[in-house]
């Protein structure tokens, strides 16, 4: 997704795990995996497409309109990805106050696991002033062994195998 980030000579890209989402099901992300950290990338909001009523609505039904804004929400989420291609990774997390980074040294583990309802990535993050916390990622099944792959890449040690 990015070109190597020249700001950390050390810093290479391993690999993106699409789809990330972290609070909604309708906020999309792609998680950067680096050699330094995980760069989470706002990619589709539902912001992006206000919601329009017009009489295609009203005679069809609702049913329309999402489907014409699903079409525009996957676009909108494509140009996103291409305009990141070329930017450094620093250029990419100032891009939008909604993107943010998971600098390994403080992840504490680091977990994929795979149940019925879904996929997800949970963090164990080292406690800041006495507080734990674990943020969970969730992600289609089907990137589960791509999620374990370059994340066993990126910190093998902090992996936990679920």
């Amino acid at each position: 997704m990015c070109e190597k980030d020249m700001s950390t000579p050390v810093e290479q890209l391993i690999g993106t795990i699409a789809g990330v989402k972290v609070h909604t099901y309708d906020t999309i992300y792609d998680m950067l995996v680096t050699t330094e950290r995980l760069v989470v990338v706002l990619v589709q909001h539902p912001q992006d497409t206000p919601a329009s009523f017009g009489m295609a609505e009203l005679l069809l039904g609702r049913w329309l309109a999402n489907r014409r804004e699903r079409a525009e929400r996957a676009k909108l989420a494509e140009n996103r990805r291409q305009a990141y291609q070329g930017m450094k990774l620093d250029e990419v997390l100032a891009g939008d106050r909604r993107n943010f980074q998971l600098p390994y040294s403080d992840i504490r583990s680091i977990r994929v696991s795979k149940g019925l309802l879904g996929a997800e990535i949970l963090l164990e993050l080292n406690p800041s002033k006495g507080v734990s916390h674990q943020p969970r990622l969730f992600l289609p099944k089907e990137q589960v062994s791509e999620a374990n792959r370059l994340l066993g890449q990126a910190i093998p040690l902090k992996l936990a195998q679920a």
